[in-house]
């Protein structure tokens, strides 16, 4: 009570000096200083630097003319997904064709970029795939699998510190009675209780950090996180690949439970398309009896995939597949991407705040660091440059470290991480196109016939729209493209010279093509996902 009053007294002292005449003169003086620096600051848009997403990917699929494969793929959403294997003879039989065709097309993908073995073991004769939602589902409903099916027995899941957060957060979140989780920086830092089963999460590469992971206990039961085991990622742009089958084979051959995951979100940059998948080991006893309750978790508890998410993302492996490389070249283009911007954020950030301790390594999909600041600990390092530079990152506090670490999302737009250095950097000395490396720059060129198209909708893969209007007026629709930062600059050409026209249209804005080779550019963007908008250029 005396503070408050005190605060009170302060307050009306505060506000008869402001106005007094001779106080005025200075305190508006001070009040616009005020009112000048919020209005700079509320014009400041946040740059997002955590790392649930990857755009990074949709501007090299744009860079390679992906961003609209052929619609190989296609699946009927009036039908419902059921999960293979629960019990006998599948009760949908529409599941079993849907569940066959995306085993066998990502089969066929893994086998050719070579990372078939992290998730199908060789000597396995009865695997049953199963689809989700994404990583998380997978990692929720293993541990529910293991933690429901033995109710009486106790288990330690354990990993090695910085860990990703979402398997700590499986275990707590609940919470279970008989599941505990711990995270380590030393196996001899884990104390088992008397009667307890461990169980260890391996991420490799590992995110935070992307350094290689292998067990470091003598747990039977892995559950093995590859979501970056794809040659995008890891010190050398392999995702390790070897040396997981490596630990992989050794652990499967000593006959421990090992249960493998994957996911598009980190391994085609397309976390939309929510597809999450395994194929689980019904030739190993543990994994069969368990099997049941992970199949309730992601069927009855959660829902499961979508059929056009999973459309989607068969189609684009299939474009991927279709390629001489397969899609080596864009994957080598985001390793080589990542390992640069990895360098410019250590050298800013090291410069910002000296002292700082980079502990991720180059080839990470994001930057780890144990922030440097006279303002810890009073403030997290999350809280630092939130106040700083009005950028949002994650605290690594959820990853087993201290406040102080900070994780930065190394996969987003290149004009986000532009702004990001440059608020670091306190200039304007970084422009967005330095911050992509991409060996391919492919521009599509389509032709419309108003006979036979009179309405054509713009599609993010557009780039040279070259249109024929003798027989007919024709409409051009240019949709939102919700999130999508900055499209292909798209020209379009009229290239006939009758008297039809050709109106373009969005949804603020309306014009007409009228002339043989007349010519208009638009472009959409939408800076920092905020105020999307298409803008036209006439040559």
């Amino acid at each position: 009570m005396f503070r408050k009053n005190l605060l009170k007294i302060a307050f009306a002292n505060y506000v008869y000096k402001l106005i007094t005449p001779v106080g005025l003169k200075l305190n508006m003086s001070l009040l616009l200083t005020f009112f000048l620096i919020q209005s700079s600051n509320a014009f400041e848009p946040l740059v997002y630097m955590r790392p649930n997403e990857t755009p990074m990917f949709t501007e090299l699929y744009q860079r390679y003319g992906l961003l609209n494969p052929p619609a190989l793929h296609v699946f009927d959403s009036a039908i419902y997904l059921g999960q293979p294997g629960e019990k006998g003879p599948l009760v949908i039989p529409s599941s079993e064709v849907f569940f066959n065709e995306v085993d066998k097309t990502l089969r066929a993908y893994h086998e050719r970029i070579g990372n078939q073995e992290l998730f199908l073991d060789p000597k396995e004769t009865k695997p049953i795939f199963c689809p989700s939602n994404g990583s998380l589902q997978m990692i929720f409903g293993l541990v529910y699998a293991i933690a429901m099916t033995e109710p009486e027995k106790q288990f330690l899941f354990v990993e090695k510190i910085p860990f990703y957060s979402f398997h700590e957060h499986a275990i707590s979140y609940r919470p279970y009675p008989n599941a505990r989780f711990q995270g380590f920086n030393s196996p001899s830092e884990i104390k088992l209780n008397p009667g307890e089963t461990l169980v260890e999460f391996v991420t490799s590469p590992n995110n935070p950090d992307g350094t290689f992971r292998q067990p470091y206990t003598q747990a039977n039961i892995i559950i093995a996180d590859f979501v970056f085991a794809s040659p995008s990622y890891g010190s050398d742009g392999t995702g390790y690949i070897k040396d997981n089958i490596a630990w992989l084979s050794k652990a499967r051959n000593e006959g421990k439970h090992v249960f493998a995951f994957n996911s598009v979100s980190k391994a085609l940059g397309k976390p939309g398309y929510r597809l999450g998948y395994t194929w689980f080991p019904m030739s190993d006893a543990y994994a069969n009896s368990i099997f049941h309750n992970f199949f309730s978790y992601i069927w009855r508890l959660t829902v499961g995939g979508s059929t056009p998410g999973t459309a989607e993302a068969l189609n684009l492996v299939s474009a991927l597949l279709a390629l001489p490389d397969a899609g080596q070249a864009l994957r080598t283009d985001a390793f080589k991407t990542i390992v640069k911007r990895h360098d410019l954020v250590k050298t800013e950030l090291l410069k910002r705040y000296p002292g700082t301790e980079v502990t991720s390594i180059p080839g990470s999909p994001t930057l780890f660091a144990k922030l440097h600041s006279s303002d810890i600990p009073k403030m997290t390092g999350e809280d630092i440059l939130y106040k700083d530079i009005n950028v949002a990152v994650d605290n690594g506090n959820t990853m087993g470290a201290t406040d102080d670490f900070i994780r930065i999302n190394l996969c987003g737009y290149s004009g986000d991480l532009a702004e990001f250095l440059n608020r670091l950097a306190k200039s304007q000395k970084y422009q967005e196109n330095e911050l992509l490396v991409s060996s391919a720059n492919h521009c599509t060129h389509t032709t419309i016939h108003g006979r036979d198209i009179p309405h054509y909708v713009v599609n993010p893969n557009d780039c040279n729209i070259d249109i024929d209007a003798r027989d007919a007026d024709v409409k051009i629709t240019l949709p939102k493209f919700i999130n999508f930062q900055r499209s292909n600059l798209i020209s379009i050409r009229k290239i006939d010279d009758s008297n039809h026209v050709i109106t373009v249209q969005a949804d603020k804005l309306t014009t007409t093509i009228k002339n043989k080779d007349e010519q208009l550019q638009v472009q959409w963007k939408q800076p920092f996902f905020l105020n999307g908008q298409w803008q036209t250029v006439r040559p």
